[in-house]
């Protein structure tokens, strides 16, 4: 598939009424993407490259988490905490 632009990516989830999951970092920045505008977006910024540990955490915080509580927010998780802003 080719690549495409942020923004594209971000309006085909708006489109499909979806949270994007990614590990792309200029999605962080809430200037260029306010939470307000998008169903969620949850950005890996795992340092460590184990699959194991980031799919175990995923499913751990996704366990606990319902589409609400995703919806209009960006959720960072990192190696150390979960931090969401709105």
């Amino acid at each position: 598939m080719a690549e495409l632009e942020d923004s594209s990516v971000l309006q085909l989830s708006i489109q499909r009424d979806e949270v994007l999951l990614t590990e792309d970092k200029g999605f962080g920045n809430i200037l260029d993407y306010p939470p307000r505008l998008h169903q969620g977006i949850i950005l890996l910024s795992i340092r460590t490259r184990n699959r194991k540990g980031l799919h175990d955490l995923l499913r751990q915080f996704l366990s606990t988490a319902n589409r609400d509580d995703l919806r209009q927010k960006l959720i960072v998780i990192d190696d150390r905490m979960i931090r969401i802003r709105q």
